[in-house]
């Protein structure tokens, strides 16, 4: 009997193939970065060849750093990149939102959770970027050689320097879709250097994530009392302690961070009956760490006024052209 499951998780900037057990710990994973096309302003291309053999390079190491082969998996979940045939850029929230669809269609997706009865739907809002943002500032501005040294970079600063980074690369995502927005860097001093650069750019990522959560807020009259994260950019604990502080609510880490690549392991396990049900599913589930937020309202409300301004900044950037 197959004792593992795996999921592809194939996403905009890499494509990881992880491996659990049946406790739902992580047994093995491999990664792999795929180049960011730029052919004009707004536009992110990707080669499906090279994501291809990305997909194919991942499954089989993960299985090799494992001891493991092909016929030791009961199971494998697929998440990809979804909206367009072959490639879409978005970073997103997800909330949970009962078995009523709450939907804004100028806001937010509605989508089905998951399929029991009755089904459950999920309020999904999708940011332009997130951590690509850090992979921008290591590919485009090359102040960083890899993502963990944002961190460090902006531990050299206590603030951001009254500096706003807004990186609406392809226009601004939920709640704001406008397509004829464009990055900016807003506020700039002479006092500003790499370090406020690379704040901005965190703090960035979580002004984005209370964008959406007030929006969904009001939407759904659900009030959000803690965020749960998941992907990449959770190694980063500055930026879960601004989350949390911007957002007024405790921020919490799962120790399986790729929430996406298990999501999609457990939906490919449950199907095949390699987990019961999704009771089952919820007793793996554990927090590695919770980050508080000691801002106080003031901090927090001047800190977003400047954020929202920052947007404005951005709006009326490019002609947007109407096929």
């Amino acid at each position: 009997m197959a004792d593992f499951v795996g999921a592809v998780d194939q996403g905009t900037t890499s494509t990881r193939f992880m491996i659990f057990d049946h406790a739902g710990n992580e047994v093995a994973k491999h990664q792999l970065e795929h180049a960011q096309i730029l052919p004009r302003s707004g536009w992110v291309e990707h080669d499906p060849g090279e994501i291809w053999e990305r997909t194919d390079s991942v499954m089989r190491n993960a299985l090799r750093h494992g001891n493991l082969s092909p016929t030791d998996l009961a199971a494998i979940g697929i998440t990809n990149q979804r909206e367009t045939t072959v490639v879409w850029d978005f970073a997103e929230l997800v909330r949970h939102g009962g078995e009523k669809a709450v939907l804004r269609a100028d806001r937010f997706r509605a989508g089905v959770e998951h399929q029991d009865s009755p089904a459950v739907y999920a309020l999904e809002g999708s940011l332009a970027v997130t951590g690509s943002a850090v992979q921008w500032l290591r590919d485009q501005m090359k102040i960083i050689s890899n993502a963990a040294e944002s961190e460090t970079l902006a531990r050299t600063v206590k603030d951001n320097g009254d500096m706003y980074f807004v990186p609406a690369f392809s226009g601004l995502f939920a709640p704001y879709w406008r397509s004829d927005a464009r990055g900016a860097i807003v506020g700039l001093a002479r006092h500003n250097d790499n370090g406020h650069l690379a704040r901005a750019t965190l703090e960035a990522i979580c002004y984005q994530s209370r964008d959406v959560v007030e929006a969904m807020e009001q939407d759904s009259g659900v009030h959000l009392d803690v965020l749960k994260v998941d992907g990449g950019v959770t190694a980063n604990d500055l930026c879960m302690q601004i989350q949390a502080d911007v957002l007024g609510v405790p921020v919490s880490r799962p120790v399986i961070a790729e929430t996406t690549a298990l999501g999609a392991a457990c939906a490919a396990g449950l199907a095949t009956g390699f987990w019961r049900d999704t009771d089952e599913l919820r007793t793996h589930w554990q927090e590695s760490k919770r980050w508080e937020p000691p801002w106080s309202e003031g901090q927090r409300a001047v800190g977003y006024a400047g954020w929202k301004q920052a947007v404005e900044r951005t709006l009326n950037w490019v002609k947007v052209e109407v096929p």
